[in-house]
């Protein structure tokens, strides 16, 4: 039988040796204060995958998130700090940040009654 929370854990993080594992071992165990130290210094992620390992940050917020007391707010707070300061200091030169969604455009405004008229 499959125990869900332990297959949380089970298989080696895309893209690197390292197993899922070790990042609850590093918030548990390694004095673990902010996002940037997980990734960049406890298990290397950050450095070791594409845009700071952030396509896997969903995963990452599941398995330590609880571990390190950051709520919702707490999670975000530390998500964009370590992207932003992955960006600024660790982003291979020349890379561009993903573009945001683009906003819905507004529809033009309608022309002036005399316009109409011409």
């Amino acid at each position: 039988m499959s125990c869900p929370y332990l297959s949380s854990f089970a298989g080696p993080i895309p893209g690197t040796p390292e197993p899922w594992a070790a990042l609850r071992w590093a918030a548990r165990a390694e004095g673990v204060v902010h996002l940037d130290d997980l990734l960049l210094r406890r298990v290397r992620l950050g450095l070791l995958l594409p845009n700071g390992g952030a396509a896997h940050l969903p995963r990452i917020r599941s398995l330590v998130a609880a571990e390190l007391g950051w709520d919702e707010a707490g999670w975000d707070a530390e998500e964009a700090a370590y992207l932003a300061l992955w960006a600024r200091d660790h982003a291979p030169a020349g890379w561009a940040a993903p573009a945001a969604a683009p906003a819905v455009a507004s529809p033009p405004p309608s022309p002036p009654p005399e316009a109409v008229r011409a």
